[in-house]
């Protein structure tokens, strides 16, 4: 008999201090420290690196239009030389290599090691008069690669929203589940006394007292479990946050009862941030495709040059005198148009465009597929959240039978009616109907954010969410 009362007393001596760290833990930070649903989301959609990655990748393509539009400006080029070089020369031709330099005058039949100053000057005009609108082509692919971006910064912004409002929820739903278990084993451990003074007293069986404690060690396992699934879920949210790591405390008013509203039901998947951003993916190898169909075209260039030329040497292999040949003296200038086409890059062009077609085809498809889950999708939400909110609506019923069952089995068990399985029976409904009915009532935010999610706009669900008076945002 002496065994399970110490047992007892070591059970109640735990569940006090466990209630005491709740209770100091609670009261550790002010509640203007707590984070809301929409600040957290507010925060993630700031900070996260994704989102960060993405605008990045954007601003590159919108630089890669700039880079596309200089292809319109004429090409200036200005160089100035200056050498000491020898004259020496052959006749004959040779291809032009990179350990060969070239050299102008007559071939004098003799060689010499004298040196003498060189010196060259000029500036080089050139443009592009007309392309067939292959510089139009590669701008509009630019263009297309842009949008692209554009899309995927909607498209990583919703995804990370997604992710942070899911993780929040998920956080709440543990976190009253851990509350609705440390009143379970708050009642547990009332109990236990009062069937330890019974049996004191030779009122009841020291069975019942046995049978009291070891409900009462199951309830503080469970609570110690439900402490663990809290522990992770809060650190997920702090990692879809941008915060991995880092100690965060939440509430939420709002959750803490049903959504007063609802989330409109008109939205087209074409629309979607991912159906947008796999459209303009299918758009970038069609882009290609039509500036490869204009590359194969003759080329013209508009050319003008001016430059000047100064050699210590004349004619005859004479050296000047002095710094003769450091100015650039002689002067020429030239005007012209140059025409040049590739005759056999055809058959290379061609494979690029039937490459550049396929991933058309490859992207549409995949457009396709994209459609079809999305509109699968919403119809999987739309029924989930409708369960989700007959299932709220019929919980606190659930709650209220379940707490009158335990009152009345309590009672009974007193005036000897009962036996102390019918009470642990009725708290163990209690406890199943708190957590039960905590996230049946999270569970309808849940399913209304996702719902939002497949329709890709979540405006609506963060005006739910947001409270009217603006709370601090994260520190």
């Amino acid at each position: 008999m002496k065994k399970p009362l110490m047992i007892g007393l070591a059970l109640l001596c735990m569940g006090a201090l466990l209630a005491t760290r709740v209770e100091a833990a609670a009261t550790q930070s002010p509640s203007s420290d707590f984070l809301t649903l929409s600040q957290a989301i507010d925060y993630a959609l700031e900070h996260y690196p994704s989102v960060r990655e993405s605008l990045a990748k954007y601003k590159e393509a919108q630089s890669g239009i700039d880079v596309a539009e200089t292809s319109y400006l004429p090409r200036v080029e200005i160089g100035v030389q200056g050498t000491r070089s020898t004259f020496n020369n052959v006749s004959g031709m040779f291809f032009p290599n990179s350990f060969l330099q070239p050299i102008s005058g007559p071939d004098l039949g003799r060689n010499s090691y004298s040196s003498s100053w060189g010196s060259a000057a000029g500036i080089l005009l050139a443009w592009e008069p007309f392309d067939f609108g292959l510089r139009s082509a590669q701008v509009s692919t630019a263009q297309t690669m842009e949008r692209h971006s554009q899309a995927f910064i909607t498209l990583t912004q919703l995804e990370v929203a997604l992710a942070v409002g899911d993780a929040y929820i998920d956080v709440m739903m543990a976190q009253e589940s851990r509350q609705a278990l440390q009143s379970n084993f708050d009642r547990r451990v009332v109990f236990a006394k009062t069937v330890e003074v019974l049996v004191r007293n030779q009122l009841r069986a020291g069975v019942d007292g046995s049978r009291a404690q070891a409900e009462t060690a199951v309830a503080q396992t469970h609570l110690l479990e439900a402490e663990q699934v809290e522990r992770s879920r809060m650190a997920t949210l702090s990692q879809v946050l941008g915060m991995a790591g880092t100690q965060i405390l939440i509430k939420d008013p709002i959750l803490s009862s049903a959504p007063q509203g609802a989330v409109s039901d008109r939205k087209d998947p074409a629309q979607h941030p991912l159906a947008l951003v796999q459209k303009t993916a299918a758009d970038i190898p069609k882009k290609r495709e039509e500036a490869l169909a204009r590359t194969w075209a003759p080329k013209f260039n508009l050319q003008s040059a001016f430059f000047g030329r100064g050699s210590g040497w004349d004619n005859q292999g004479n050296r000047g005198g002095g710094g003769e040949g450091l100015l650039p003296d002689v002067p020429n200038w030239s005007v012209g148009l140059t025409a040049t086409f590739s005759l056999l890059d055809f058959s290379m062009i061609r494979a690029q465009k039937q490459q550049e077609h396929y991933r058309n085809l490859a992207e549409v498809a995949r457009y396709d597929r994209v459609i079809q889950e999305l509109t699968a999708q919403q119809v999987k939400a739309r029924s989930l959240m409708e369960s989700t909110k007959r299932i709220a609506e019929n919980t606190p019923i659930q709650l209220q039978a379940a707490r009158l069952t335990e009152s009345q089995a309590a009672a009974q068990y007193k005036a000897g009616l009962a036996t102390v399985v019918d009470v642990a029976e009725a708290q163990r409904l209690v406890v199943q109907a708190e957590v039960d009915d905590a996230r049946a009532r999270l569970g309808v935010w849940k399913a209304m954010l996702a719902f939002s999610g497949v329709q890709g706009e979540l405006s609506e669900f963060l005006r739910l969410a947001r409270p009217s008076p603006s709370s601090p945002a994260i520190k």
